[in-house]
């Protein structure tokens, strides 16, 4: 009996996150085509080249472009999530709870709390 309400308090903690996770891989899969086509973009405007990535970070010519067009694409894609995290934390409730006061009481419920004072 105690386990099964443990569990049920675990999945109400846990209740929402299918939501986040598609959103988040969804976001994933959009930011990674934005990257690939914006940085295609400025290669073949000639705003960017791989020369400068050779020279200024003193990669070696043995790697591949493909491998420095990979790593900026992940770049990109870091930098997209971080501002998902950050709308999520601005937008979200449960991104702006404030924490509160401190006491010695939780504010989650505890299914097992009353089973220790008899």
């Amino acid at each position: 009996m105690r386990l099964e309400r443990q569990k049920e308090q675990e999945l109400a903690q846990r209740k929402g996150f299918a939501s986040r996770t598609i959103v988040q891989t969804i976001w994933l899969l959009i930011s990674g085509a934005i990257g690939y086509f914006v940085l295609r973009w400025l290669f073949d405007a000639g705003t960017l080249e791989y020369n400068l990535f050779y020279n200024t970070l003193g990669i070696p010519r043995a790697v591949p472009e493909e491998v420095i067009f990979a790593g900026l694409i992940l770049l990109i894609v870091i930098i997209m999530q971080f501002f998902l995290i950050l709308g999520y934390a601005f937008a979200s409730p449960a991104g702006r709870e404030r924490p509160g006061t401190p006491s010695p009481y939780s504010s989650s419920y505890d299914p097992m709390q009353d089973d220790y004072r008899h």
